[in-house]
């Protein structure tokens, strides 16, 4: 009764698994193609960044869902730690890649500042951006929601994904509206450093929890 309890339980988490990251897969790419097009039209660095952190998690999510169902096999003498082992090393994956452009962001953004900062239509910007921030923490709480009944590294870093995008685009939609109240008053030549400015507190920010999963994926993979 055990056994088939256990492998029920397996099955479960494997079906709610699999809904959890098809529907981050659709979400990720509705958002994306919508990044692209603001991109273009706005030729915001911002809004490209996003873009670019969106293509990291479609790009590594597609072919993990192939890899899913068999993370739930059961151990056998030729997998003997079954596919946990690759689980990680996706997360390693993954999260280096966006450990890189957190902090590829920082150093351009700096840069960006270093050069006199930029700028760009700050009311489309930030009404996109603060549209998107807003439908991101709303699927955000979806998948969290999905995900109450069982715990999944993948999962988890598909959560920071879409927490990530929220914070970022809610923060670049908050610049340019302090950029649209800046322009009024006289104090308007800090209003080129408000993107950038942000954009360094958000990578700083948000550099802690792919380091975090990073070293839980390290200790993993050498089965610590």
């Amino acid at each position: 009764d055990s056994i088939t309890s256990q492998n029920l339980n397996l099955k479960q988490n494997l079906k709610s698994e699999k809904r959890i990251l098809r529907i981050s897969f659709v979400g990720s790419a509705i958002f994306l193609l919508s990044e692209c097009a603001a991109a273009f039209f706005t030729h915001s660095q911002a809004v490209l960044m996003d873009c670019i952190y969106d293509i990291v998690d479609l790009a590594m999510l597609g072919p993990f869902m192939i890899l899913v169902p068999k993370l739930y096999r059961p151990v056998t003498e030729k997998w003997p730690y079954g596919f946990s082992q690759i689980e990680s090393l996706f997360i390693l994956i993954k999260c280096g890649l966006l450990l890189f452009l957190d902090i590829q962001l920082l150093t351009d953004s700096v840069q960006l500042i270093l050069d006199g900062g930029h700028l760009i239509n700050a009311g489309a910007v930030a009404a996109f951006e603060l549209f998107i921030s807003v439908s991101c923490m709303l699927m955000y709480f979806i998948l969290r929601y999905l995900n109450k009944k069982f715990s999944s590294p993948t999962v988890s870093a598909e959560l920071y994904i879409w927490k990530l995008d929220a914070y970022s685009t809610g923060g670049v939609g908050a610049a340019f509206l302090i950029q649209i109240l800046l322009q009024h008053m006289n104090i308007t030549w800090i209003t080129p450093y408000i993107d950038p400015a942000i954009a360094i507190i958000m990578a700083v920010i948000l550099i802690k929890e792919p380091v975090t999963m990073i070293w839980d994926a390290l200790k993993s993979l050498i089965l610590l």
